[in-house]
């Protein structure tokens, strides 16, 4: 057992990596993007997220009124905003738990999934591109920022460029 454990040990370390960041409302802290990520004809994103704040808060979105486009929370459940359109699902949301978000633009779909279940699927309305520039606020008024941790975000763009951030 001694040889097994130790190489079932030396076959583990280093595959699992994950950054996590929490961020205090209070303090507006949110993470801004060096390099503005381009959202020109489709995309994806995805994370990890755990919060159990009931305030109004975005996540991750681009844009500005009435062009816009954001995931967040509203009373502890999902939030979308799509252009003009701001929807609240029902499925509570702000429970502590870790869960991975994965939001979609592609051929004129806007979809969103917690923890691999479609909550929103909808005809995108916001006009692209937009760049997103913020993550953890609303980036167009500097408000609604994010209470909780925030983990692995990957965004990929039309052309499957993977950017993952070490938050």
């Amino acid at each position: 057992t001694r040889s097994l454990t130790r190489s079932l040990t030396r076959s583990l370390t280093g595959i699992i990596q994950r950054y996590f960041i929490t961020l205090d409302p209070v303090a507006t802290q949110y993470y801004d993007i060096d390099t503005a990520f381009s959202a020109s004809s489709g995309f994806e994103i995805e994370f990890d997220f755990a919060t159990t704040s009931t305030n109004v808060m975005i996540i991750i979105g681009g844009g500005s009124n009435p062009e816009r486009f954001y995931v967040g929370l509203d009373a502890g459940k999902l939030l979308v905003g799509n252009g003009a359109n701001r929807v609240v699902d029902t499925l509570v949301i702000s429970d502590g738990k870790l869960r991975k978000l994965f939001w979609t633009v592609t051929g004129g779909n806007f979809i969103v999934k917690i923890d691999g279940v479609e909550r929103y699927n909808d005809t995108l309305s916001a006009t692209l591109p937009k760049s997103i520039v913020v993550i953890g606020a609303d980036e167009g008024a500097g408000s609604f920022f994010f209470d909780g941790t925030i983990a692995n975000v990957k965004l990929t763009d039309s052309s499957n460029v993977v950017t993952e951030f070490e938050l």
